[in-house]
C-alpha cells in the first residue's frame, strides 16, 4: 500500500468502502483504519452504512476480518491471546 503522507489514498479509502479495493491492498488499509487514523476517518465517514445491525452480522465481520488477514481463531477473553 503506497502511503501519501502517512495514509493510504483516498482513492483507496473509497473502492475499501465500496468493497471494490483488490484484497492486496484492503488489509493495510483495513489495518490503518482500524488504529483509529482521525483524518481517513473522516474521510470514509459518510460512506459508513449506520444502522440496526441484521441477526448474524458479527459473525459475518468476524469471518472478512479473518479472511482477511488470515488469522486463527478470535478470542475475546481477556488473558487470552
Amino acid at each position: 500500500m503506497k502511503l501519501e503522507g502517512g495514509h493510504p489514498p483516498r482513492n483507496d479509502l473509497e473502492l475499501l468502502m465500496g468493497g471494490e479495493l483488490p484484497r492486496s491492498k484492503a488489509a493495510g488499509v483495513i489495518r490503518h483504519l482500524l488504529a483509529g487514523c482521525p483524518e481517513c476517518l473522516a474521510v470514509t465517514a459518510h460512506l459508513w452504512r449506520l444502522g440496526d445491525r441484521p441477526p448474524g452480522l458479527k459473525d459475518t465481520i468476524t469471518e472478512l476480518v479473518l479472511q482477511v488477514f488470515g488469522g486463527g481463531p478470535v478470542r475475546n477473553e481477556p488473558g487470552l491471546g
